[in-house]
């Protein structure tokens, strides 16, 4: 597959995850001691510009099952639901796919922030992994969303995960 001209393949610090994203994007490790955190951000001059952070979570071998992926969405969900109780979230779009040969549940939002009263379109990915469950949440401004959406869906189909013992061992 050739990858547009101006694409950058970004290979994740923390979690070794790969996104290709437009060379305007930039990374930023988070040392998160629990869960391994990339972020991902346009610099755009103001503020809530549009970003990704893809965090992944280790799972204990008696915890882990098939569908944790699917669990990890509701959370996400849930998660936004307690925050933005007066303006809880309204779904857009849910479907089940393969995103790098894995079960993914992507669903795509939209919500008020409390604060500024700024219309939001979060798009979150949840894939499961061989020992693990890959969070993939993208979050923009409404009135970014023809711009920035077709790139983060993009991107979120992009992802490649590395789940050699190597790898794994080496992320841990």
């Amino acid at each position: 597959m050739n990858k547009p001209q101006g694409t950058v393949v970004f290979k994740g610090i923390e979690t070794g995850v790969t996104i290709s994203l437009n060379a305007n994007w930039h990374q930023e490790s988070k040392g998160d001691p629990i869960y391994p955190t990339e972020v991902y951000y346009v610099t755009r001059g103001g503020e809530f510009a549009p970003t990704i952070t893809i965090r992944k979570i280790d799972l204990p071998p008696d915890e882990y099952h098939r569908d944790n992926y699917l669990q990890l969405s509701q959370i996400l969900l849930d998660e936004q639901s307690s925050q933005n109780e007066s303006s809880p979230p309204h779904v857009l779009e849910q479907h089940i796919v393969q995103v790098d040969d894995h079960p993914c549940r992507i669903d795509i939002f939209e919500w008020v922030e409390k604060d500024t009263g700024i219309p939001i379109i979060q798009f979150q990915a949840t894939i499961q992994l061989s020992s693990s469950v890959c969070g993939f949440v993208a979050i923009l401004k409404k009135e970014d969303q023809s711009t920035y959406l077709p790139t983060i869906t993009d991107a979120a189909f992009s992802l490649k995960f590395d789940e050699t013992p190597q790898a794994i061992q080496s992320n841990n």
